[in-house]
């Protein structure tokens, strides 16, 4: 007989969280929830204070920041009947191959996909936060960002970093995780002193990494010197390539739809608020490309006046978006509640609000007197 099963979601903010029953018959059928007499609704509540004190002790694991979502062991047989009863056929042409099963991994764009992916990389990160080694930030230690499959591992010195290395190296021998050796790199945020400095090799899972001086993140170029011209060459060369598709794709429109397309396509700068430490020139090319998009796409000639272009389309211009970002990302770290964010805003946990090259620029392009 299965018992009943529970699933607890819990907001950081606003009203009190419930639980809902839910039989665990009904979670094996796959049937709604919803009928009557299957769902008893407000068993009990729980304040927020519970909700906290469960996230102190890593019981419970996060998928958004707006919900805590903890899972009860009953909820294990759930798993268990899923991932022994999953199959999948493969589709070629006309042609559907034999049912065959498969037992783990997760779907692509599920629901429940997130949630257990961190079920079980929990255990790694944990593991790395008992290693005590890694990067101070006001007293609050940081050695690794993980960001659904992308993982990162910071550490002051090499011995620190090739002990998180180890660390990362032996949970994927026991849990079955494969690490791939020559996706993952080193990079050195080098000092001028460091520049013609030899550091040791890194090794992981027996082999050693490669060490570059430029890193793709999460879609955001990072050099060593944390110059970021990469990353504007990468932006502007973007900017074109999305003018010449809504040059091809929508040349016949009017200018109204033009111009909406591109405040969809051509605005949203990716990452542009993180930009801090770049030469004139890189900039200027990214402006250049800015103004071209929309004269490309309104189909006027290269001499026409950007300024009175972008007054009469009602588009801000790139330094308008750039400072709109700026402000924006910056009432978003203030008022974030996230420990590690915290520790670099709030000015009772750390200093580093007034020493920060990237607060000082915000504040320089943002307060111009």
């Amino acid at each position: 007989m299965v018992k009943e099963s529970f699933l607890l979601l819990l907001p950081v903010e606003g009203t009190e969280p419930l639980i809902t029953t839910v039989t665990g018959t009904e979670l094996l059928k796959g049937r709604s929830a919803k009928k009557k007499g299957k769902v008893i609704e407000i068993q009990w509540k729980l304040k927020s204070e519970t909700a906290s004190h469960c996230c102190s002790h890593g019981n419970s694991f996060f998928m958004d920041p707006c919900f805590i979502i903890v899972i009860v062991y009953c909820h294990s047989i759930y798993y268990l009947y899923w991932y022994t009863h999953q199959t999948m056929q493969v589709r070629w042409g006309n042609v559907i191959s034999e049912p065959f099963l498969v037992t783990n991994g997760v779907r692509q764009g599920g629901i429940l996909s997130p949630m257990l992916f961190n079920l079980y990389m929990d255990e790694l990160s944990k593991r790395l936060r008992g290693c005590r080694t890694g990067c101070m930030v006001g007293e609050k230690l940081v050695n690794h960002l993980l960001y659904a499959d992308d993982l990162v591992i910071m550490s002051p010195y090499s011995a620190g970093l090739q002990e998180l290395l180890r660390v990362c190296s032996d949970y994927g021998k026991q849990f079955d995780v494969n690490f791939n050796s020559r996706k993952s790199v080193i990079m050195i945020a080098r000092t001028k002193d460091d520049q013609k400095r030899t550091f040791p090799s890194f090794f992981m899972a027996d082999r050693e990494l490669n060490v570059v001086d430029k890193v793709k993140y999460l879609g955001h170029i990072i050099r060593d010197n944390l110059c970021d011209d990469d990353d504007i060459q990468r932006q502007y060369c973007k900017l074109y390539a999305q003018a010449n598709m809504l040059v091809r794709k929508f040349y016949m429109c009017t200018d109204d739809v033009k111009i909406a397309l591109f405040k969809a396509y051509c605005t949203p700068l990716y990452t542009a608020h993180l930009w801090c430490s770049y030469s004139r020139a890189k900039f200027h090319k990214l402006r250049v490309a800015y103004n071209d998009a929309l004269r490309m796409i309104l189909r006027l000639p290269r001499w026409t006046s950007a300024s009175q272009l972008f007054v009469c389309c009602g588009i801000p211009t790139l330094d308008a978006v750039l400072r709109n970002f700026m402000f924006n990302f910056m009432v978003r770290l203030d008022n974030s509640k996230n420990e590690i964010i915290m520790a670099l805003t709030v000015p009772r946990k750390s200093s580093t609000r007034y020493y920060s090259g990237f607060r000082r620029h915000w504040q320089a392009c943002l307060y111009v007197f």
